[in-house]
């Protein structure tokens, strides 16, 4: 069940050292939430190692705050050494935050944060069975387009190879999405 939102969440770009505040958020995600952001089941020491390669991967995160505490997160990783100019958006809004809007704002905060970085299109991937992510992606006005093999999702006007090589890493995930949003 969503928190009504009495305080305003503060949205702010997560530094690299901290790894233990985002590490305790993910920690309290729950199961189908951790599902729904990395596409199985994954354990808490999945998730430990995960918020570690925070520093590694990442183009740039942003957190929003409540009272305090890092309840959600948006990250913009590379998708790739060789495109550099495309980023992948990972989104994660605690159980009882969700449908607040939070989501949205963040992707927001990591949109103009892209374009400042000189990012041409960001990739989002969800389940299709990932409402809330998809409800995100239409209000931030991305297009839908059928990819190649079975992968359904939000095209823009990145280069064909760029396109060739996000399909091909996700055409084992049937049961997935891919958004993009050119910049």
């Amino acid at each position: 069940m969503s928190h009504p939102l009495q305080t305003v969440p503060i949205y702010r770009e997560l530094e690299r050292d901290i790894y233990g505040t985002f590490y305790e958020h993910l920690l309290r995600l729950g199961p189908t939430s951790r599902y729904m952001r990395f596409g199985h089941a994954v354990s808490d020491d999945f998730l430990r190692d995960y918020a570690g390669s925070m520093g590694r991967h990442n183009i740039v995160c942003f957190g929003a705050f409540i009272d305090g505490t890092l309840r959600a997160v948006a990250e913009l990783r590379r998708v790739s050494d060789l495109c550099p100019m495309d980023g992948e958006i990972g989104l994660t809004v605690e159980d009882d935050w969700q449908d607040t809007g939070i989501g949205t704002d963040l992707l927001c905060h990591v949109q103009a944060a892209a374009r400042q970085r000189g990012v041409d299109t960001i990739y989002m991937i969800c389940s299709r069975k990932n409402y809330r992510m998809r409800s995100v992606a239409q209000k931030v006005h991305a297009r839908v387009k059928p990819l190649p093999d079975r992968i359904f999702g939000w095209e823009g006007e990145a280069p064909v190879p760029n396109r060739a090589i996000a399909a091909d890493r996700l055409a084992h995930y049937s049961d997935f999405l891919t958004f993009s949003l050119d910049l």
